[in-house]
């Protein structure tokens, strides 16, 4: 069934058409449709994510007058160099700018994008939800590396004295602004409160797939540092894991919030969206990969 049932051909109220164009949109083409919406948005959005984070910290660094500044960002990380050890007086500056950087851009692009309830738009909307979870538990695995980890963005808070559940209350903040941010795209994706739940978890396969792969990338490049890091990675996936069965089994809940903020309607999603979607990730990696590698 690829058309729209009318209400007046089945004599229906408006809730059982609703019912009925839930079921509509939970075809096999659909669902393919979604999934490959999802794999492009997500990767434009983390690639985004990563470009932002390190544009953040070498910014702070351009501005402090460092050189030989240059950031390496891709879907799956980022790393910025410079020429000259960081001054203390200058490191609380630059190791915040990486995350605060994104969270401020994202912040705003999400509040602008979101008036237009395009489907086109759907990679840059992800890009919100994305960073505000990453730099979330970026922020909760400074707890589990404090010893030995000298590249979070978040020790330097630790050092200054600021309690650990000051930080922990912002980090959680962090995660639910993540959850509605997030829940914000299925609308888009058609995923709705009707849906059955590995129909979710199929459409969200791409961030399962791209958790294992930083799991395994980060396992090869420092498990020879520290033989504790893939436990901790670990930890990273499997708290990663937990928030999408839980974002999925929350949203039968809020998804009337959601309805009222994008009052977006169910609509059979057209290959030209799809396409626009994994358009712009392959050409946002392809210009990380020549210019930021």
């Amino acid at each position: 069934m690829d058309e729209l049932v009318e209400k007046e051909d089945l004599g229906l109220e408006n809730k059982d058409v609703a019912d009925v164009k839930v079921r509509v949109f939970q075809t096999k083409n659909d669902t393919l449709k979604a999934t490959l919406l999802y794999f492009g948005s997500f990767l434009f959005a983390i690639s985004l994510y990563a470009l932002l984070h390190e544009a953040g910290h070498a910014i702070a660094l351009l501005i402090k007058g460092y050189p030989g500044v240059r950031i390496q960002a891709n879907p799956f990380f980022g790393l910025t160099w410079y020429g000259a050890p960081i001054a203390a007086e200058d490191e609380l500056f630059i190791s915040l700018a990486g995350p605060v950087f994104p969270i401020i851009v994202t912040t705003v692009l999400t509040i602008v994008v979101m008036f237009f309830r395009n489907r086109y738009l759907l990679p840059l909307l992800m890009t919100g939800g994305v960073a505000y979870m990453t730099e979330a538990l970026n922020g909760f695995g400074v707890f589990f590396t404090y010893a030995f980890d000298n590249r979070s963005d978040y020790k330097i808070l630790l050092e200054l004295g600021v309690h650990p559940s000051v930080l922990a209350i912002i980090f959680t903040l962090m995660i639910v602004i993540s959850f509605f941010l997030l829940w914000m795209t299925w609308p888009l994706l058609n995923i709705s409160k009707e849906d059955k739940f590995f129909r979710v978890v199929l459409i969200h396969s791409t961030y399962i797939l791209h958790s294992l792969l930083i799991l395994i990338i980060s396992t090869i490049l420092y498990s020879g540092t520290n033989p504790d890091f893939l436990l901790i990675a670990s930890i990273g996936v499997v708290a990663q894991l937990i928030f999408l069965v839980a974002r999925i089994l929350l949203y039968r809940k809020v998804q009337p919030i959601i309805d009222r903020v994008l009052h977006i309607e169910l609509n059979e999603h057209k290959w030209s969206v799809v396409g626009s979607a994994l358009g712009v990730a392959v050409f946002l990696i392809i210009i990380e990969l020549i210019f930021f590698r």
